[in-house]
């Protein structure tokens, strides 16, 4: 499977009964708003919370729609 096949994606999927449970990690950092401007404020929460967050959201929306979930294992 190529990458333009991949509909969204999450870091972890944790299945538990009738449960999923998707993480998306990310290390973005989130600066202190001392000394920053407000655009690079937002820009930093966009990076760090809004876009995994989205993510996230669309990856779980697809797998309840019945897309298919297909995973690797790193690290096993």
């Amino acid at each position: 499977m190529d990458g333009k096949d991949i509909a969204a994606e999450a870091d972890v999927l944790v299945s538990y009964g009738e449960f999923l449970i998707v993480v998306q990690a990310n290390r973005k950092e989130y600066y202190e708003s001392k000394g920053r401007c407000e655009e690079a404020l937002k820009t930093d929460f966009k990076g760090a919370i809004q876009d995994p967050y989205r993510q996230a959201s669309t990856f779980a929306e697809l797998v309840e729609a019945g897309r298919e979930c297909v995973g690797s294992m790193v690290g096993k």
